[in-house]
């Protein structure tokens, strides 16, 4: 990942709208995701690591509310 760290749960590959090491949280659920990796995501997507594979949230994937915990 751009943050030099191995994926983990919970790790997620932001836009540059984002800083590395940005924590977000997804208020409709209350999980945390660090901004570990960076992407040509378009917009300000984020894309989540699970051990499955890769989520995109936005803007090809599902919208959902977000707020910055740690900028």
């Amino acid at each position: 990942m751009a943050s030099g760290r191995w994926t983990y749960y919970g790790a997620a590959a932001c836009s540059y709208d984002f800083d590395l090491g940005t924590v977000l949280r997804f208020l409709d659920e209350g999980r945390t995701v660090t901004c570990e990796d960076r992407g040509a995501l378009g917009g300000m997507a984020v894309d989540i690591f699970d051990p499955a594979g890769w989520t995109t949230v936005a803007p090809w994937g599902r919208y959902r509310e977000v707020e910055v915990v740690v900028p």
